[in-house]
C-alpha cells in the first residue's frame, strides 16, 4: 500500500492511498515541456467521528463498479489526475485530495451544475 509521509516543525503527517487514476495509465497528461499550462489543486476534507469505514467504502466504490461511469465524468468535466489520501492526524481522519485540470474553475463549475 502507498503513503505520503510528510509534515514540518516536528510534526509527522501519515496518509494512506486510496485512489490514483494515474497508476493505471489513466489522467497523464503532458507536462510543461509541451507548453500545456496545468491547474493543480490540493483539497482537504475533514471526515465526522466513527465515517473513516464509510469513506473508505465510497472510494472503493468508486474505483470498483462506479469507475466507468466516474472515469467519463472526469474526462468530461477535464480532470485530468486525481488522487485521494486518508490522512490520520490528531484532530481527525481527513481526506486529501490532488487534482490536476488545465481549467480547473470551468470543471468545479460543471460539477456544482450537475449536483443542483
Amino acid at each position: 500500500m502507498d503513503e505520503l509521509h510528510g509534515g514540518s516543525g516536528g510534526a509527522h503527517l501519515r496518509c494512506q492511498l486510496l485512489t490514483d487514476k494515474a497508476k493505471a495509465g489513466q489522467g497523464r497528461t503532458p507536462g510543461p515541456e509541451k507548453g500545456n499550462a496545468m491547474d493543480q489543486i490540493c483539497l482537504v476534507v475533514p471526515i465526522s467521528p466513527s465515517k473513516t469505514e464509510d469513506a473508505r467504502d465510497f472510494m472503493r466504490e468508486l474505483d470498483g463498479k462506479r469507475k466507468p461511469d466516474y472515469d467519463r465524468s472526469e474526462q468530461r468535466i477535464g480532470i485530468t489526475k486525481e488522487v485521494w489520501y486518508l490522512a490520520h492526524t490528531p484532530g481527525g481522519d481527513q481526506l486529501v485530495a490532488y487534482m490536476e485540470s488545465r481549467d480547473f474553475g470551468r470543471a468545479l463549475s460543471l460539477v456544482l451544475r450537475v449536483t443542483r
